[in-house]
C-alpha cells in the first residue's frame, strides 16, 4: 500500500509538467481479475508550442471516470482538438471506441475540449463506459476560442494597428469551429479609461469583410475586456434588454449589438474571458443609414474625434460634447456645420430656448419617439450613469428623418456602480431615478443630465414612456432567468479569468455576483414600476 501511495504521488507531481518527452513513471495499477473489462492506463499527449505535454489520466474504476489533470499553465494547447491518447486495457478488452471511431493507442486523435465517453467492449460481449473528464483550462470552458498571432509584436496603443492573423474554434458549433486565419489590417487597443487597465480591450480590423457567429460581415470588430465587471456580463444583459425591446417594436428594428463570449489568446498566451461584438459604425448590418448623407454622433465628454463641436446647454458653461462618427474624415468636416445646426435646433426646442421649463412641443418632430423612449427606459433599468456626463451615448439619423437614440453601449457605470473598483449592485442605487420630471438637473448641471432630463418635462413624452414601460414589463421583468442562464454558461470561463487576473479578481466570487445582479435588477424594476405607475411621476 505504501509503495502504491508513493507511486501515485510521483505520478501526480509529474502529470502537468511540460516536457520534451513523456514521463516514464507509470501510475499504480490494480491488476484486473480474469475476464474483467477495464481500462488500466490512459495518458494524453498534447503540445504547447515546442513543449510536449503528458497528461496522465487518473482512473476511477468505481465511478467509471478518467480525469485528466490541468496542463500546469494557461498557454494555448495547439492540438487540443486532435490530441492522441496512449492507453492500455485489460486482456478481456476486444476494442475501445469513442463515438463510432475505433481507438488505436498512440494513433487515434480525439477532441479534448469537452468531456466524452470511451466505451470498452469485452470479448465476451460485456461493455464498460468511462467518461473522459477534460482538464480545467481556457480551452475547455465550453466557450469559443479566438487566437490572435502578432508574431510577438506588443500591442501598445490605439492609433496604429499591429498586423496579425486570427483563428476561431468552437466546440459547441461546427459552423464556428474553423480556422479563419485571415491576414488582417491588425489589432490595436481601444477605449479611454478601460485602455489603461491591465486587461486591455481591443479593436480588430480585417483587410476584407468577415462575419463571426452568423453575424453580418464587416471589417471592424471589438473585443471587450469587461475588466471591472465582476459578472462578466453587464454589457450582455443590457444588449439582451435592447434585443427584447427591438423585437417588440413596429416598423424597422434598431441595431442592437450582439454578445459573443469567447476565450482570448494572443501569441498563445491566455488573455482572459472577453466579449466579441460589433464596432459601432455605419454598415448595412449595423447602424443602417446612408454613409454619405446620414449622421452617426457620439455624445462623449472625452471629446476626442477629429470632427466635433460643443453646444451650450446651461448657464455657467455646461456644454454638450458632440463627436461625429459618420460621415468620416473630410466628409465629416464638410458636413459639420449642417450637423451642428440640426443638433442645435433639437437643443433649442428641447430646452425651450434655454428657459428649461416645458419643452417647445415642436421638438417631437425632430426625434423618433419610440427609439428615444426605449433608449431611456433600458438605460434607466440598468442605472447607466454614463448618460449623465454624457459618455458613450449615441444618436443617428438619415437625411430627412428624425433623430433616433442608440445603439446601446458601455455599461461600466451601471448596475448600481459606486464608482470604485468592483463595487456594483449598491442597495441605495436601486431607488435612484436617473431621469424623471423631478430630476434636479440644476443641482447637477452636467450636459447629459440637463439634456435628458428635459424630455421628462413634457407630459406627452412621460405618457409615452409610461405606456412603453407597461407594454414591455412582461419582457424585461424576466431578465433574471437570462442572467441565471448566462451566469451558468460563464462559470468555468470566470474561473479561468480569475486565475489569469488573480491580483484583480482575488476577492470575487462569480456565482455570488450573479446572484447580486439578479437581486439588484429585481429590486430596481419593482421600485421603478411603483414610481412610474404612481401619481407624482
Amino acid at each position: 500500500m505504501k509503495t502504491h501511495y508513493l507511486l501515485l504521488l510521483s505520478c501526480l507531481l509529474h502529470a502537468c509538467s511540460p516536457e520534451k518527452e513523456p514521463v516514464v513513471v507509470p501510475p499504480p495499477v490494480e491488476e484486473p481479475a480474469p475476464g474483467e473489462v477495464k481500462m488500466k492506463s490512459y495518458d494524453v499527449i498534447m503540445h504547447q508550442g515546442n513543449d510536449r505535454l503528458v497528461l496522465r489520466g487518473v482512473i476511477d474504476h468505481a465511478g467509471r471516470q478518467i480525469t485528466l489533470p490541468a496542463p500546469g499553465n494557461q498557454r494555448r494547447v495547439i492540438d487540443i482538438d486532435s490530441a492522441v491518447a496512449e492507453f492500455t486495457a485489460s486482456d478481456a478488452v476486444a476494442s475501445v471506441i469513442v463515438g463510432d471511431v475505433l481507438q488505436s493507442s498512440g494513433n487515434t486523435p480525439n477532441d479534448y475540449r469537452r468531456d466524452f465517453t470511451c466505451t470498452l467492449a469485452g470479448d465476451g460481449g460485456d461493455t464498460v463506459h468511462y467518461t473522459v473528464k477534460t482538464f480545467a483550462a481556457p480551452q475547455t470552458t465550453g466557450l469559443p476560442v479566438i487566437s490572435i498571432n502578432t508574431g510577438g509584436v506588443p500591442i501598445t496603443g490605439k492609433t496604429n494597428y499591429v498586423p496579425c492573423t486570427l483563428s476561431l474554434s468552437d466546440p459547441g458549433d461546427k459552423e464556428n469551429d474553423r480556422e479563419i486565419t485571415l491576414s488582417a489590417d491588425g489589432i490595436r487597443l481601444r477605449g479611454n479609461t478601460t485602455m489603461n487597465y491591465d486587461k486591455k480591450p481591443y479593436r480588430l480590423k480585417f483587410d476584407k469583410k468577415e462575419g463571426f457567429f452568423g453575424l453580418g460581415k464587416a471589417k471592424s470588430w471589438v473585443l471587450l475586456a469587461n475588466y471591472l465587471d465582476p459578472t462578466l456580463m453587464m454589457n450582455t444583459v443590457a444588449f439582451e434588454l435592447g434585443r427584447r425591446f427591438a423585437e417588440q417594436r413596429q416598423g424597422t428594428r434598431p441595431f442592437v449589438n450582439s454578445a459573443n463570449h469567447v476565450e482570448l489568446f494572443i501569441d498563445n498566451g491566455y488573455v482572459g474571458s472577453y466579449l466579441l461584438t460589433e464596432q459601432l459604425q455605419v454598415n448595412e448590418h449595423r447602424v443602417n443609414i446612408d454613409e454619405d448623407n446620414g449622421y452617426l454622433l457620439e455624445l462623449d465628454s472625452y471629446y476626442d474625434e477629429d470632427n466635433k463641436f460643443k453646444i451650450t446647454m446651461y448657464p455657467g458653461g455646461t456644454e454638450l460634447p458632440v463627436n461625429i462618427q459618420s460621415p468620416e474624415d473630410d466628409a465629416g468636416a464638410t458636413a459639420l456645420a449642417a450637423i451642428r445646426a440640426d443638433v442645435q435646433l433639437l437643443v433649442d426646442r428641447l430646452t425651450n430656448n434655454r428657459q428649461f421649463n416645458q419643452p417647445d412641443e415642436r421638438y417631437r418632430e425632430l426625434i423618433d419617439m419610440t427609439s428615444t423612449v426605449d433608449f431611456l427606459v433600458i438605460n434607466e433599468i440598468v442605472g447607466n450613469q454614463e448618460l449623465q456626463h454624457p459618455k458613450s451615448t449615441y444618436m443617428y439619423k438619415d437625411a430627412g428623418d428624425p433623430w433616433s437614440f442608440g445603439p446601446l453601449w458601455d455599461f461600466d457605470w451601471a448596475f448600481g456602480y459606486t464608482e470604485s473598483g468592483f463595487s456594483y449592485f449598491a442597495d441605495y442605487k436601486t431607488t435612484r431615478f436617473l431621469f424623471s420630471a423631478s430630476t434636479n438637473f440644476r443641482g447637477d448641471p452636467r450636459a447629459g443630465n440637463v439634456f435628458f432630463a428635459q424630455f421628462f418635462l413634457d407630459p406627452v413624452f412621460r405618457a409615452a414612456y409610461k405606456a412603453r414601460w407597461n407594454e414591455m414589463k412582461p419582457r424585461f421583468s424576466t431578465i433574471t432567468d437570462f442572467i441565471e442562464e448566462t451566469g451558468n454558461k460563464l462559470s468555468r470561463s470566470a474561473a479561468q479569468n480569475k486565475i489569469r487576473w488573480n491580483n484583480h479578481y482575488a476577492a470575487i466570487n462569480h456565482a455570488n455576483e450573479v446572484a447580486r445582479m439578479k437581486a439588484h435588477l429585481t429590486a430596481r424594476v419593482n421600485y421603478l414600476d411603483g414610481v412610474i405607475n404612481g401619481n407624482n411621476w
